[in-house]
């Protein structure tokens, strides 16, 4: 089995955290307001946080189970991870980051990691920047280079924790298009967080409706917009104000298309 199944219980003072859900070889957005569990969602598959009870599988392989006691250390899931702020290491050059990533994940040495780096730094278009610092590139430039850095190990899993949140429009709509290609690109399971309706209506193979803990619907956006399950899915995804602006993506999509081709 290709993708990833969850079933997780978390309770902390004042949340409760309580979904089952899986998916399969698919990009799937997150979707949800802040505080209804979704990055805590991610902590969890990724081994960063421990359920009070639950179980996680990727690919069909078991990494944690309340039941047993299976618990695999987070740096033997083979997951990708993308943090909101990056996380990108300032002392470290653009290619000593994704440098990181690969001995990381492979613990490998020499003219092989070397020449993955460069791989990643040409397939990111970022090879001129290799000998940069985080602070002296742009904001899309330190994206290009977190994902390169969460790719190298060539993951079972990529998790993305609202990637796009410090960048603007435009930027935003280039990052888009940049997961939907890495997704093919790489042939992984993608889980996207984010409370942002374009992002999900634009990207998504599939959509988890988080609302207070639970994972209150999930399904194709177009699905769960003409049949939401309850009053908060039909909230959470109404697409209505945003399509002044989604009627531009496209148009934008449609030149660019029409210049390169």
């Amino acid at each position: 089995m290709t993708g990833l199944e969850v079933s997780l219980e978390k309770r902390t003072d004042t949340f409760h955290l309580c979904l089952q859900w899986e998916i399969g070889n698919e990009l799937v957005v997150i979707l949800g307001e802040s505080g209804a569990g979704k990055s805590m969602t991610l902590k969890m598959v990724a081994g960063l946080m421990r359920p009070d009870e639950g179980m996680v599988r990727i690919n069909g392989r078991k990494v944690y189970d309340s039941t047993d006691g299976t618990l695999i250390p987070a740096r033997l899931r083979r997951i990708g991870y993308v943090f909101q702020n990056l996380a990108l290491f300032p002392h470290m050059t653009v290619y000593e980051n994704i440098l990181y990533g690969a001995s990381s994940a492979h613990r490998l040495k020499g003219d092989v990691l070397r020449g993955d780096v460069m791989d990643m730094l040409c397939q990111f278009h970022i090879e001129a920047l290799a000998g940069k610092y985080p602070r002296e590139i742009s904001g899309g430039q330190q994206q290009r280079t977190a994902l390169a850095r969460a790719l190298i190990g060539r993951p079972e899993l990529l998790l993305l924790d609202e990637p796009f949140s410090s960048l603007d429009n435009t930027l935003k709509t280039q990052m888009r298009e940049l997961i939907k290609s890495i997704k093919t690109d790489f042939d992984v399971p993608v889980i996207l967080v984010t409370h942002d309706l374009i992002d999900a209506y634009s990207m998504a193979d599939r959509v988890i409706v988080y609302h207070s803990g639970t994972a209150a619907a999930i399904g194709q956006f177009n699905e769960l917009m003409a049949n939401p399950l309850s009053d908060a899915v039909k909230r959470l995804v109404d697409i209505t104000p945003y399509m002044t602006i989604l009627d531009k993506l496209r148009t934008d999509r449609i030149q660019t298309h029409s210049s390169t081709g």
